[in-house]
């Protein structure tokens, strides 16, 4: 294992350790505990609970198709997620109706941030 460097801290209050192992580039984001955060992080979906929606990767909110108290059935779309130029959409996993969104068109989210939340 090899130290390359450190990122400055990110508005969340993280900095971004590259380093090198079996000569495979690699990168963590740990927190700097002496860094304020500007930012609050987002919710994460809990893998465990089958009510929450998480995002599949890091993207930009583009559009929203459900609203909260909607009612919706196993497939239908959510809501769409954008990277590099494609397009992605979160589809329902199971019927029930939208308790909550937890985001809006135009965010930026990372992996497994909670995106919705059924009742």
């Amino acid at each position: 294992m090899r130290y390359l460097g450190t990122s400055e801290h990110h508005d969340d209050g993280l900095r971004t350790v590259f380093f090198e192992t079996n000569g495979q580039p690699r990168q963590i984001k740990v927190e700097d505990l002496q860094q304020t955060a500007t930012k609050t992080p987002r919710r994460r979906a809990d893998a465990g609970n089958a009510r929450h929606v998480g995002a599949p990767m890091p993207g930009l909110i583009a559009q929203i198709n459900v609203r909260v108290g909607e009612a919706v059935r196993k497939g239908d779309a959510l809501m769409v997620i954008e990277a590099m130029k494609m397009q992605t959409s979160i589809h329902a996993e199971r019927d029930g109706r939208i308790a909550e969104l937890a985001v809006e068109p135009g965010h930026q989210v990372g992996s497994k941030d909670l995106l919705a939340v059924f009742e």
